[in-house]
């Protein structure tokens, strides 16, 4: 059968790990043996805590949650590098998933990014979007989805790209993809490089999806226009270099 993993990368969720790790399991398919995997960066509020008893609570028959505890070598991106490594390496995956662990990102729209994959061979990668068809952000304030707008309209001109929201951050990957092109950068531009690489090589499918607010504590994309323009420097600078690289554009 095949199997598939959420890939979830935490730093300080314990009032969001648990139920995520509920609402995932529970909205699963049996069309596919499912697992999570929670990638843990050393959080000090006892995250990893919450997931051991999660693991305790579901793996009597089959193990549907497991715990990657990371304590050095630490960031987003290589944390969810980490778990997509785990994931098929260890556990067989031949599609992993991964998304943010605050509750933005519906748990129950998760089976719905698989089938993509599942209903269509030829769907390499399937991406959830905000700004495409019913979907909307209702889970940032009116700078934080300009600004988001900005950056992807800006990485989908300049590097010739069709999607709509290459900073989602809420991805379904077949296995042959993700062992073909490795995460690059230090937070959300990874999103950037990784979806326009693989939508040059493979067929990527946008999903629409509603960001929701957070389900319990603080944001951690960014408090004010500072920090979303120090993150932004770095999401420019990985398209200039796609563009570059790739060379979508001659001049």
């Amino acid at each position: 059968m095949l199997k598939v993993c959420s890939v979830l990368p935490v730093y300080n969720e314990r009032e969001n790990i648990g139920r995520l790790i509920d609402e995932l399991l529970a909205a699963a398919t049996p069309d596919y043996d499912y697992m999570v995997l929670v990638v843990d960066d050393e959080s000090p509020d006892g995250t990893a805590d919450v997931v051991r008893e999660r693991m305790a609570r579901y793996n009597a028959a089959a193990e549907q949650v497991a715990l990657l505890y990371r304590t050095n070598d630490k960031g987003l991106t290589k944390a969810i590098q980490a778990g997509i490594d785990t994931a098929i390496e260890t556990y067989g995956a031949d599609i992993v998933t991964w998304m943010d662990c605050d509750g933005s990102m519906p748990p129950a729209e998760v089976p719905n990014l698989v089938s993509l994959l599942i209903q269509d061979p030829t769907v390499a990668v399937a991406v959830g979007s905000r700004w495409t068809g019913d979907g909307a952000d209702e889970g940032h304030g009116f700078m934080a989805r300009t600004l988001s707008w900005i950056i992807n309209t800006f990485a989908k001109v300049w590097t010739g790209g069709k999607l709509t929201d290459y900073t989602s951050g809420f991805v379904a990957a077949r296995k042959a993809v993700l062992t073909q092109i490795r995460l690059n950068g230090d937070y959300g531009e990874y999103c950037i490089d990784i979806l326009n690489r693989a939508e040059r090589q493979h067929t990527v499918q946008e999903m629409p999806y509603v960001c929701v607010p957070r389900w319990a504590g603080e944001s951690k994309t960014g408090a004010n226009l500072w920090d979303y323009l120090v993150k932004g420097r770095k999401y420019v600078r990985t398209i200039v270099t796609l563009r570059r690289e790739l060379g979508y554009f001659s001049g």
